[in-house]
């Protein structure tokens, strides 16, 4: 819903449809020119900013406290509050876990548990969040929960697709 008033605000296309008024589920339009969730590709690129490292600072944890807000028993900070990937890019790890536009299902094939949802339930989140390990917070890490679950360690950032003229 943010990400469709937020395209309408600027005069954008919507990304998304309802598709069903009960379950709250969403349908991302093909091609349209507004904000959405980035999909689990788009958001590691973003994160690794040209790196093939653990993390967008390199191999070694040691520099990570300089890039990320992780095993911290505190509140989330602002961000911009660490220093930016090598693209200028805040925040990818730790602070909170973000959503992306896939489904466990689609990413995550064990993510079904015994006696809950199925993988098909549930969405993938990304980065990690303030209360997390080195290990949680890197670029390739990811985590899942219902789409109405509500946390102060999920957040989401937003994207557009690059319109070429």
């Amino acid at each position: 819903m943010f990400c469709n008033w937020l395209s309408f605000r600027e005069g954008l296309e919507r990304c998304y449809t309802p598709t069903h008024r009960l379950t709250g589920k969403w349908k991302l339009t093909a091609g349209a020119n507004g904000y959405r969730l980035p999909d689990d590709a788009e958001w590691e690129y973003a994160c690794r900013a040209g790196t093939r490292t653990r993390f967008s600072c390199g191999q070694d944890s040691k520099f990570l406290e300089d890039y990320a807000v992780y095993r911290k028993e505190e509140f989330t900070r602002r961000c911009g509050s660490k220093l930016c990937n090598g693209w200028g890019i805040f925040d990818m790890h730790g602070n909170v876990w973000e959503w992306v536009n896939d489904s466990a299902k689609t990413l995550m094939p064990g993510a079904a548990s015994v006696n809950g949802p199925t993988a098909a339930d549930l969405r993938c989140l990304r980065g990690g969040s303030r209360g997390e390990s080195a290990i949680r917070v890197q670029s390739d890490s990811r985590s899942r929960h219902r789409p109405n679950h509500r946390s102060s360690a999920l957040g989401f950032r937003v994207v557009r697709s690059a319109v070429i003229d």
